[in-house]
C-alpha cells in the first residue's frame, strides 16, 4: 500500500528538504516537491538515532526489478552512453517494469561541477528523469570531496532520494540497507551508523536483504589494496556474515563478482566516469570485467534474487541467480 503524508506533514517535509543559505543550489528552480516514497523514509528516520524498522516501497507487477550503478556524474560520453543504455533496457524489459534505482555513490565529480555546486538538469535530470522512475541514492567519497553531501540531501525530485545518510527500506521480498560508508572507510568510523545497521539486519524479517554503499570490502580493481578497504571489511563483514544475502557497492570503476564468508558481493561502479582495467586476475569463484561501461540488475521473487551486470550494449556480461535454500548459480561470471 502506498504511504501518503498530510498535506501539513508533507509541507514540512519539504521545507526541511529545502537548500540552506550556506549550501544554495545554483538551479533550485528545478527543485520539485519529494516523492512520496521518499518524503515516508524520510519521515520514518527522523528520529536520532534513525528508525531501523524499514518503510514499504509500493511497486508494479508481480516482480521487483532494480536498476543500479555507482561513479558516474561528470558529464562523460560514457555517463550519458550507460543513461542511454539503462533506458534502452527498459524499454526491451517493457514486460517487466522497472520498479525503481540504485545510485552505488560517487554521484557527481568535480569535472562537471562549477565551485563545488551540482547543476542538477544537467548532470542528473537529463540523464535520468526520462527513466520514469526513483533512484534511492547512496553517498560516496567524491559526493563529500567534490561535492557536498548537503545539497544532495536538500534535492529532491521525483527522480531523486536521498532522505538520509543511512536508511532501510522494503519492497516485495526484499530489504534494501543504504549505508553512508564514507565515515566508515574513516579512522574513527561511525559507531552510530553501524549500532544501526547491527538492528536493522538482525531484526528484518525479508527473504533477501541487500545492503548497498560506496565502498566494497573486497575488489580486484583498482582500490583492492587500499587500506580503507581492508578496514571497512573489519567493521563490516562481521554485521553482513549470516544475515545479508548481497553487499551491492562502487568505488572501483569496473563490473566485479565476488563472494566472501557466504555474502554475495557485486560491484558496479562503471557508470560512466574513467572506467579502468582490473588491477589483479580474478580467483576462482570470482568474476570482474575492466574499461567496460555498465550497470547491475536485480530482480527478485520469493524463490530467487537474481543480479545481472550489464555493459552498454545491452550483453549481460555475469548473471548470478542465489536461490532461497541459500544455493547459487551463474552464467558467464567465470574467472579470467
Amino acid at each position: 500500500m502506498r504511504l501518503h503524508l498530510t498535506g501539513m506533514v508533507a509541507a514540512v517535509l519539504l521545507a526541511a528538504c529545502q537548500p540552506t543559505a550556506r549550501h544554495s543550489l545554483e538551479n533550485a528552480a528545478h527543485i520539485s516537491p519529494m516523492h512520496p516514497d521518499c518524503a515516508a523514509i524520510r519521515s520514518a528516520g527522523a528520529e536520532d538515532p534513525p528508525a531501523t524498522d524499514p518503510v514499504p516501497v509500493p511497486f508494479e507487477g508481480s516482480r521487483l526489478r532494480v536498476l543500479a550503478l555507482g561513479d558516474f556524474g561528470d558529464g562523460s560520453a560514457d555517463q550519458e552512453a550507460v543513461a542511454d543504455a539503462m533506458a534502452a533496457y527498459q524499454t526491451l524489459h517493457r514486460d517487466t517494469p522497472i520498479s525503481f534505482g540504485l545510485t552505488l555513490g560517487d554521484n557527481f565529480y568535480s569535472e562537471g561541477l562549477q565551485d563545488r555546486q551540482i547543476p542538477w538538469k544537467e548532470l542528473w535530470e537529463d540523464k535520468y528523469a526520462q527513466l520514469g522512475f526513483l533512484f534511492f541514492a547512496s553517498l560516496g567519497n567524491h559526493d563529500y570531496s567534490d561535492a557536498t553531501p548537503e545539497q544532495e540531501l536538500a534535492y529532491s525530485s521525483q527522480s531523486w532520494c536521498l532522505p538520509r545518510h543511512f536508511y532501510t527500506f522494503t519492497a516485495g521480498p526484499v530489504q534494501f540497507f543504504a549505508l553512508d560508508t564514507q565515515p566508515l572507510v574513516n579512522s574513527r568510523g561511525d559507531e552510530q551508523q553501524l549500532a544501526w545497521l547491527d538492528k536493522a539486519l538482525g531484526q528484518s524479517q525479508a527473504r533477501w536483504k541487500v545492503v548497498y554503499g560506496h565502498h566494497p570490502i573486497l575488489s580486484n580493481g583498482s582500490h583492492g589494496d587500499d587500506p580503507e578497504i581492508e578496514r571497512l571489511r573489519n567493521r563490516l563483514l562481521p554485521r553482513l556474515r549470516g544475515r545479508a544475502t548481497l553487499y551491492l557497492t562502487g568505488h572501483d570503476h569496473d563490473l566485479q563478482r565476488l563472494m566472501l564468508d557466504g555474502v554475495h558481493l557485486v560491484i558496479a561502479g562503471a557508470g560512466g566516469h574513467d572506467v579502468r582495467p582490473l588491477r589483479l586476475t580474478p580467483s576462482a569463484g570470482q568474476w570482474g570485467v575492466g574499461k567496460t561501461p555498465g550497470f547491475a540488475v536485480l530482480e527478485a521473487s520469493d524463490q530467487q534474487l537474481t543480479i545481472q551486470l550489464i555493459d552498454k550494449n545491452q550483453n549481460a556480461l555475469c548473471t548470478l541467480n542465489i536461490h532461497q535454500d541459500g544455493g547459487f548459480d551463474n552464467t558467464g561470471c567465470r574467472s579470467n
